[in-house]
């Protein structure tokens, strides 16, 4: 297992004649903005669908295209280029590279350097949706797994050739994420991480509610960061600003604190690692008017909302948590930041408490925050003016040490 994270990769992109190889471009841009090197790989048929100064531009790299290229300064650049490379990403994969990489055939510049890097290899296949889900493609894919590959799924929807179904190459971001998910510790592998996140709307009427301006953003960094360390994530998402997370399968939708925390409470024996992030309204209406409250002329210029508490999940959660699970709350403080949030710790049986002070920020749609973790022991760690993706990582690292 990996301990230390490798931010920078060498990486080969293979292309291969498929509709979807342009979309390489862009994909090579993203990689290279976060930091990476990148040489490609392209197959006789790529060439068709994207050019090679594209390619030699974008990368700032030659093109390997024949494994006897007559103005290479290496006779077997296949073979340096491994000794190079750390990951392998293949996008588009045809059925055509999907069949020679399974059965070992190396007649290119791609399927033999394919052969000549052990490392980690990534491929995101795209073609028709019949020649997807004929046996031979299926076999091949499934043997390709079984011997490490990484394989992403397609996608559903119109393809190029006008059929509809799976088949379509995966998102790019999707494929990014993959990759990222390579520079990181797999410290979090087989945990099953449950998370909420996003606000709750507690209605009045059909038109009116109780909300927050809580954007759900950090959720979204911690679903990403469990999901890039190899946890199994379950999200249960309130109302949000932000975009689904990435590398999540299980997203749970509600809209009221009672959905919430049901939803919570369902997954109270399974999970390995908790994380309540939410911003839960602590009050709902006490009665819920199905017709829309009328103002009436002539009345007082104030009006009386009656309202009633919602549950409390991180409190039934800590006293129904697994045996040697993790459970972690958060803690939103206008004042006395620290003497709540400790006794907030103590109180709901959490293991970590993280204060979110709106004394030193606004908290709510902030780039970068303070923030201070509370564990049981009664240590407290500040981690200063630190954006949202940074204290996921942070936070994981600790809870990934505290359970080994």
């Amino acid at each position: 297992m990996k301990t230390k994270r490798k931010e920078k990769l060498n990486i080969v992109v293979g292309i291969t004649g498929g509709i979807a190889a342009y979309k390489a471009a862009i994909f090579i841009r993203s990689l290279i903005k976060n930091g990476h090197s990148v040489v490609s790989i392209a197959t006789e048929n790529a060439y068709k669908f994207i050019g090679e100064w594209t390619l030699k531009t974008i990368t700032g790299n030659e093109v390997v295209d024949d494994v006897f290229m007559e103005n290479s300064t290496e006779a077997t650049r296949h073979i340096s280029l491994a000794h190079w490379c750390d990951l392998m990403v293949v996008t588009p994969a045809t059925a055509n590279f999907v069949a020679k990489a399974a059965n070992g055939i190396a007649d290119d510049a791609l399927t033999t350097f394919n052969l000549s890097f052990s490392g980690k290899k990534i491929i995101a296949p795209a073609m028709n949706t019949e020649m997807l889900n004929s046996p031979q493609v299926q076999n091949n894919l499934k043997m390709l797994e079984s011997y490490g590959y990484s394989i992403i799924e397609p996608q559903a929807g119109t393809l190029a050739c006008g059929d509809v179904g799976k088949g379509r190459l995966a998102d790019t971001d999707d494929i990014v994420f993959e990759v990222e998910k390579s520079t990181y510790p797999q410290d979090l592998e087989g945990k099953n991480i449950l998370i909420n996140g996003g606000r709750t709307k507690e209605m009045i009427d059909p038109v009116r509610y109780i909300s927050n301006k809580s954007s759900g953003y950090m959720a979204k960094m911690l679903c990403e960061m469990a999901a890039l360390r190899g946890g199994n994530v379950t999200y249960i998402q309130g109302d949000t600003d932000v975009e689904a997370p990435k590398g999540v399968k299980t997203i749970i939708k509600v809209d009221s604190a009672d959905e919430m925390y049901e939803n919570c409470m369902k997954h109270t024996t399974d999970y390995d690692i908790a994380i309540l992030s939410a911003a839960v309204a602590d009050f709902k209406a006490a009665q819920y008017s199905p017709k829309k409250i009328k103002k009436v002329e002539g009345e007082d210029e104030t009006t009386t909302l009656e309202l009633s508490k919602n549950r409390d999940i991180l409190l039934s959660m800590g006293q129904n948590k697994p045996k040697d699970a993790t459970l972690v709350g958060f803690a939103l403080e206008s004042n006395s930041g620290i003497k709540n949030t400790t006794k907030k710790l103590k109180d709901k049986g959490a293991d970590f408490m993280i204060l979110n002070s709106l004394e030193h920020s606004e908290a709510f749609g902030d780039t970068n925050n303070n923030y201070w973790i509370f564990d049981s022991s009664g240590t407290c760690s500040e981690i200063p003016n630190a954006n949202k993706k940074v204290f996921a990582e942070q936070l994981f690292t600790r809870i990934a040490h505290t359970i080994k």
